[in-house]
């Protein structure tokens, strides 16, 4: 790995030389690894008249690894990815995500207890029934 202060000028460097070195700064230093957001897993929430919808793509995940929780009007759900190589294998190559990781949404006025959710196929759907309050 290149290191930006070498004795080479960024002025002088080809434009391929310069982002060589960002990437190399940027993307696969272990310490910015956060600006990947490699253990986000990628959600698509919608909202009808009647209800909030979550669709969360979580490969992988079995329903004892996940948590759905609703606190104070926010919607979370946790969960945790086991590794699965046996200690004796040797990595190549890895750009799996393995540990816990939660997503936090903000979803006012539900009904708790109509909360229901479907895991398939690696992909979650959550069904948020909003409080209708009639006006008088």
């Amino acid at each position: 790995m290149r290191d930006l202060l070498s004795t080479k000028s960024t002025y002088s460097m080809t434009s391929r030389e310069f982002f060589d070195v960002l990437w190399e700064k940027v993307y696969l230093n272990e310490d910015f690894k956060i600006l990947e957001n490699e253990k986000n897993f990628k959600t698509h929430v919608l909202e009808t008249s009647k209800e909030f919808i979550v669709y969360a793509d979580i490969p992988g995940v079995d329903k004892q690894d996940l948590t759905i929780t609703y606190e104070n009007n926010f919607l979370v759900i946790a969960i945790k990815r086991a590794e699965t190589n046996a200690k004796s294998d040797t990595t190549l190559f890895n750009e799996r995500y393995y540990g816990e990781t939660r997503r936090m949404f903000y979803v006012p006025d539900i009904k708790i207890e109509t909360i229901r959710y479907t895991l398939e196929k690696g992909e979650l759907a959550l069904s948020l029934q909003k409080n209708l309050k009639k006006s008088d």
